[in-house]
């Protein structure tokens, strides 16, 4: 057998065990990256580190946390004062989360809205307002806490 004869062969050889391996058998690429969406990131519990630039004392822990459902809790845990808890709804509209409270102990309503600034896994900036009020908040996931 002539050497171009061999190469030939092994050639064909080769092609038909290449041919014959079955999609499962060849290397896959990795499945895609998806990113987040804003509404996907908001889920979860968020603590205040800051308001209005001014870092938030140790003594005080404010949450926020977003269900998938749109309920809202808030909570507040001070020192100087017994911890309080609120419930309500909220709605994410663009980058602007609309907040509803129901009524209060004194018979009102609280609504009002806080524009994202910014948001990823582990930070969120956001600014509300509420009527003439408004205040700027960083917060951070509960889990990178530590």
């Amino acid at each position: 057998m002539t050497p171009r004869r061999f190469l030939l062969r092994a050639i064909i050889v080769a092609l038909l065990a290449i041919s014959s391996l079955s999609a499962r058998d060849l290397p896959q690429a990795p499945a895609p990256h998806v990113k987040k969406t804003t509404a996907e990131r908001l889920v979860g519990k968020w603590m205040l580190v800051e308001k209005d630039g001014k870092p938030i004392p140790k003594t005080g822990k404010y949450y926020l946390e977003f269900t998938a459902d749109g309920k809202l809790r808030i909570s507040a845990e001070d020192h100087l004062v017994p911890p309080a808890v609120w419930s309500g709804t909220y709605e994410l509209i663009d980058d602007t989360i609309h907040f509803h409270t129901p009524k209060d102990r004194g018979g009102q309503e609280q609504r009002w809205e806080a524009k994202i600034e910014s948001i990823t896994d582990e930070g969120l900036a956001m600014t509300a307002k509420r009527g003439d009020l408004s205040a700027a908040g960083r917060y951070r996931t509960v889990a990178s806490e530590k």
